[in-house]
């Protein structure tokens, strides 16, 4: 088994896995956007803020989940915030999906906390991740959500992907064949086969989505 890392983060991964086939997972890299809008607590000194760590953020990908490609850091948001009141109880919320609670966490004695929630199937998007207190403490901090894909290299090929534009079309081409197409549902998501010809090399796999102009992923092997 081999990985190869990409200037771009791509991430490709082949060898005998399972069934003596090949996965590959392409990923990308959590951005965030300077500067964070807070509300003073008029009880406490300190403004509450709200850091998250420097992980692939993606929805969980089930293909790339089944065999073990994504780990927990990949598709969850880890946030610590400070500056909270004492036992102040938390909640998340994503721009994109209005009211819904994609989160909660509750401060400790000295108003701090540390806590993962899943990143909710929905499709890639810069946004505003939301961190209001029951005791009036508010913050915010400009996010942004990606998106993956993975397939099997077997005959016909398991292809997935989450997070993509919803109702765009993404193409899967294996060196110059079309090999499948799929569109992404409401959430971004979709499920398909591929066609694969086992037993023969292609110099690049292309998916190419309305998230992104083109993703290549370098040397296909065979099954």
């Amino acid at each position: 088994m081999r990985m190869r890392l990409s200037r771009d983060r791509v991430c490709g991964l082949t060898g005998r896995l399972a069934a003596a086939a090949a996965v590959v997972v392409t990923t990308f890299a959590l951005g965030t956007g300077a500067g964070a809008a807070a509300t003073r607590n008029a009880d406490v000194s300190a403004r509450p803020q709200i850091r998250l760590a420097s992980v692939k953020v993606s929805p969980k990908d089930p293909i790339c989940a089944a065999y073990g490609l994504q780990s927990p850091a990949d598709y969850h948001w880890a946030v610590k915030g400070s500056g909270f009141r004492a036992a102040e109880k938390v909640t998340f919320r994503l721009s994109k999906l209005g009211s819904r609670v994609v989160g909660s966490a509750t401060a400790n004695s000295s108003g701090d906390f540390s806590v993962k929630f899943l990143d909710p199937a929905q499709p890639a998007a810069k946004e505003i991740l939301s961190a209001t207190g029951s005791e009036g403490s508010k913050v915010s901090k400009a996010v942004t959500s990606w998106f993956a894909t993975c397939y099997v290299e077997e005959d016909p090929a398991p292809w997935d992907g989450v997070g993509w534009k919803a109702g765009s079309t993404v193409t899967f081409d294996v060196g110059k064949k079309a090999a499948g197409r799929a569109t992404a549902s409401a959430t971004g998501s979709f499920s398909t086969k591929a066609k694969w010809t086992c037993g023969t090399k292609a110099k690049n796999i292309t998916i190419v989505g309305t998230a992104i102009k083109k993703e290549v992923v370098k040397g296909g092997t065979t099954c």
